[in-house]
């Protein structure tokens, strides 16, 4: 899923300038600028679940690095080829699982801060970055995505522009999401005995939060079928 954005400043396309190097400007450079730099952070929300990060990974149309270009589709940002009032920016990273309201506002505030500040983005990227070695990606300033949930969400809690603009009631929401997916996942992946559910079966009964229990209860009923026909594969092969 991508996610096409432009500002507006009296009535005109505030990204278009037709005297600036490819019609782009400074406007939109330093939006640029602002997203590539929070980038890190706003994955946590454009990428929610455990299974997004099997998409975002070198050798996929997804973007797994942190870049721009006008016509590379192996960059984080693209510029697309219209100009005037149709010139925009194209954050590529997004998947449908995300909440787009979550999603837009860290963008928004990503940019915003990029025009605020000034934020120079890198030079644009012109070659696949899949074919760079990892030398050349940081000769050229071009940085990586979260490779996980975990890291996302790390990046999220050390990134004081999203995390303030979300509030920490999002943010907490955020931390016990995570918190019960990645539990789940353990016990799903290592459910070699009764031990693996230990920490769903507390989060079941003891969160705070009905949310984080329903899902709790969904993930611990699941484990324990999982385990259970673990046990009784292990039965048939002893009797045969």
């Amino acid at each position: 899923m991508h996610v096409n954005c432009s500002l507006a400043k009296d009535g005109k396309n505030a990204f278009y300038d037709p005297d600036a190097p490819l019609q782009l400007s400074e406007t939109c450079m330093h939006f640029i600028g602002g997203l590539l730099r929070h980038a890190p952070a706003i994955t946590r929300v454009a990428n929610p679940t455990i299974n997004s990060y099997k998409r975002l990974v070198p050798g996929y149309e997804a973007p797994c690095y942190v870049s721009w270009s006008t016509s590379n589709r192996s960059a984080l940002v693209r510029v697309p080829a219209p100009r005037g009032n149709s010139t925009r920016v194209e954050f590529r990273s997004p998947d449908p699982t995300c909440n787009p309201y979550l999603t837009f506002a860290a963008m928004l505030t990503a940019g915003m801060e990029g025009v605020r500040k000034e934020i120079e983005p890198p030079a644009g990227a012109n070659g696949n970055i899949f074919h760079m070695t990892t030398a050349e990606r940081e000769r050229d300033g071009i940085g990586t995505l979260p490779g996980s949930l975990a890291e996302a969400h790390r990046d999220l809690l050390a990134d004081d522009l999203i995390c303030r603009a979300f509030g920490p009631h999002v943010v907490d929401a955020l931390t016990r999401a995570e918190a019960v997916r990645l539990t789940a996942a353990e016990a799903l992946g290592t459910v070699g005995d009764e031990r693996a559910l230990d920490p769903l079966e507390r989060l079941k009964f003891s969160d705070s939060n009905v949310g984080v229990r329903r899902a709790a209860s969904l993930a611990h009923a699941r484990a324990v079928g999982r385990l259970a026909e673990k046990k009784a594969v292990e039965g048939w092969l002893l009797d045969t």
